[in-house]
């Protein structure tokens, strides 16, 4: 992946853009859909052997901590399977004022943890670990 297709990962990133908060994102950047540069780079992620969607979305994670949030088979139990999650939790970030964005925050602040921990990765964490104590409890 870094050696064959070096140029077009870093090409399609540079498209994605810096890292923000998803919360930020504007309505137009997300109205495109499947055009949405990082979706795209999801996809041909994707056509690497060995490479499936949730590690696509955990390579994209890691690469953009506060803009693309991790989504496997446990956070999908919990928040269902919208068509399109990322614009989902976008709308839904951004909704009643960024609501649940600040909550977010709050929450990171009473852990203790770092601004380094975006919004998106105390989501993640809170949504697999109900995830893991549905599972556990069945």
């Amino acid at each position: 992946m870094l050696c064959d297709r070096a140029e077009e990962f870093n090409d399609l990133l540079e498209h994605v853009g810096p890292d923000r908060d998803l919360a930020d994102v504007l309505e137009t950047e997300l109205a495109g859909g499947s055009q949405w540069p990082a979706w795209r780079l999801h996809e041909r992620l994707c056509t690497i052997d060995g490479v499936d969607w949730v590690t696509a979305g955990k390579l994209l994670a890691r690469k953009r901590p506060r803009l693309i949030p991790m989504y496997d088979s446990v956070v999908r139990e919990v928040v269902g399977s919208p068509a399109e999650f990322w614009p989902a939790l976008h709308q839904t970030l951004r909704v009643d004022g960024a609501a649940l964005h600040h909550r977010l925050l709050r929450l990171r602040a009473a852990a203790s943890l770092p601004p380094s921990i975006s919004t998106l990765r105390v989501f993640d964490v809170l949504a697999w670990m109900s995830g893991q104590s549905d599972r556990s409890s069945r």
